[in-house]
């Protein structure tokens, strides 16, 4: 009987700034502490080198509003293409189940938190891009090749 078992990487927000790869984990929606409105948060396991054993947790947050030029909507564009949304114009979209496992590169920095409560830095993702993977090419060697 195999009795393994894997122990949880606990999370931590205590990351250096920087670029590095990372996953969408999910998308959330909440009430802005200074209006009425609400705020969209994408939240981000990154890879950091160094900090294998925890999930490395980031987000970025911006006021919900996907008008043209809006902070929310030139990030998306920068995830999704700027075609994106021309074509699902009028359309609506799930942004949880669209972005959610989205492999990306994200840069991190660090901005100012309730220091009365937190004895680290707020760590905000401010630019993030889908990784292009391309498939390799195959490479059929020469025929001076294959008779050395």
């Amino acid at each position: 009987m195999n009795t393994e078992i894997i122990i949880p990487k606990e999370r931590t927000y205590k990351i250096p700034p920087g670029h590095f790869r990372a996953k969408i984990e999910n998308v959330t929606f909440k009430r802005a502490k200074e209006s009425d409105g609400q705020n969209c948060c994408v939240h981000f396991i990154a890879q950091v080198p160094g900090m294998q054993r925890v999930d490395c947790c980031a987000r970025a947050i911006f006021p919900l509003d996907l008008r043209p030029g809006s902070q929310l909507r030139t990030f998306l564009e920068g995830l999704l293409g700027g075609r994106y949304f021309t074509e699902h114009a009028g359309l609506p979209i799930d942004l949880n189940q669209l972005l959610r496992d989205l492999d990306c590169e994200i840069d991190v920095i660090h901005g100012p938190h309730n220091e009365q409560k937190y004895d680290w830095p707020m760590v905000l993702v401010v630019n993030a891009k889908p990784v292009i993977s391309t498939p390799a090419i195959p490479v059929t060697p020469t025929k001076e090749e294959t008779t050395k």
